[in-house]
């Protein structure tokens, strides 16, 4: 005999119900505690909460110590503390997040600089990463921070809004006082020569991630000195920069490597040696036919590579990449004065297994022509065009690649004879 059965979301396994509400936000997650006392239960396992930021805006003293017992309670670990209006809130606030929160946000704070002077930080031993960008701070307090943050590993303080109150610069306080970092960003802070002779000369020779584009300064004296003394360096980013003329070799340990804009290319001598698997080329005049030729050859392995807006390279260089690269996951080509010439797209459609994500706005390609050649990508989930007067975006739905009105920063993608769907 056959029995019906009732089958709810109360039936499900924990698991699947974990993973499920995994995709809520943690607004929707507050939400969603509040149905019964089991949902409550299982919102409040750590491993939903544990890449959630906790925005801290509250201005009363006595809602404190229940902010972060329920923070403690959920496993969050990352704090943001942009918005406040009480000092002593906020301080305490701190004091007490000091024992577990791991990833601290402090970014576009105009005012650090008075609330850290006025406050006897605690050692926050579990901090492993700080964001201080567009931070107003004074050496003084960049030195107290250094002093209450002895495990720091990552920092960004991109556009750091530094004020000098002594002989000594802030990155020589940064780098003295970190001395664990492995991750630092420091692009567009105006790095003096001082500056960066001393980060060239006493960074720490375990970095892994290095940031320092848009800094005039940058000379190419400076860029083989950093590549001499960090062996284990994998990402690099020294795009906007003009670097002069130089012969650099690379790390052999770089697996990503951004110089857009920086017409830097022809100075490296060598790509062989390298372990790259990213690489930003957009926006360089120099980067050539020839220069594709290069990368095809040397860096077989790439599973990342932007070309956008490289004036000078042409069909027969694109096609090379198409032919050589079969590994590539993500492929960039916009503003690229390219066509469907001599099979470029039946090229990609065999040999471009692992495609992702492929964008090619301003490109002359026909849009029937383009999706219907490359629809049978099965891995490909994003595809991206724009030229004239029409604008596309089309992603993945099953086994199909279907127009998407939410992407690209909620813009509505269209086309002037209706939405395509492959």
């Amino acid at each position: 005999m056959l029995y019906k059965t009732k089958l709810s979301i109360l039936s499900l396994p924990q698991e699947i119900l974990l993973e499920i509400f995994s995709y809520l936000s943690a607004t929707e997650k507050g939400n969603t505690a509040t149905v019964s006392k089991m949902w409550r239960d299982y919102l409040y396992d750590p491993l939903l909460w544990r890449k959630a930021k906790f925005l801290f805006r509250s201005s009363d003293i006595r809602s404190v110590q229940q902010t972060v017992k329920s923070l403690r309670q959920r496993g969050i670990v990352s704090t943001n503390i942009f918005a406040f209006t009480k000092r002593e809130a906020l301080r305490r606030f701190l004091n007490e997040c000091a024992k577990f929160v791991c990833n601290l946000d402090m970014s576009c704070w105009l005012t650090a600089d008075e609330l850290i002077n006025t406050w006897d930080i605690p050692p926050f031993k579990a901090l492993v990463c700080l964001d201080i960008s567009q931070t107003r701070i004074t050496n003084s307090s960049l030195a107290k921070l250094c002093a209450a943050l002895p495990a720091l590993q990552q920092l960004k303080a991109e556009k750091l809004l530094y004020e000098l109150d002594g002989h000594e610069t802030w990155v020589q306080i940064i780098i003295e006082g970190f001395k664990l970092l492995t991750d630092l960003n420091i692009g567009k802070t105006g790095i003096s020569r001082i500056g960066m002779d001393y980060l060239c000369s006493n960074i720490n020779q375990e970095t892994r991630r290095l940031k320092i584009h848009s800094n005039r300064c940058m000379s190419s004296e400076f860029l083989q000195r950093l590549s001499n003394s960090l062996p284990l360096l994998e990402h690099l980013d020294i795009s906007q920069m003009k670097i002069g003329p130089m012969e650099w070799v690379l790390p052999n340990s770089l697996r990503s490597l951004n110089i857009s804009c920086t017409n830097s290319f022809h100075c490296i001598t060598s790509l062989a040696s390298s372990n790259m698997r990213a690489l930003d080329l957009s926006g360089n005049e120099d980067i050539t036919d020839e220069a594709l030729h290069q990368v095809a050859a040397e860096l077989p392995n790439l599973a990342l590579l932007n070309v956008s807006n490289c004036r000078n390279i042409r069909d027969p260089g694109i096609r090379l990449l198409v032919c050589h690269l079969n590994r590539l996951n993500v492929f960039i080509i916009n503003g690229v004065n390219i066509e469907d010439k001599n099979g470029f797209l039946d090229d990609m459609r065999s040999n471009l297994v692992e495609l992702y994500s492929f964008s090619c706005i301003n490109c002359q390609f026909v849009p029937s022509v383009l999706h219907a050649k490359l629809s049978n990508l099965r891995k490909l989930k994003y595809l991206t065009f724009r030229q004239k007067d029409w604008i596309g975006f089309k992603q993945r739905s099953g086994n199909s690649l279907v127009c998407n009105s939410d992407a690209a920063s909620g813009s509505t993608f269209f086309a002037p004879e209706g939405a395509f769907i492959l």
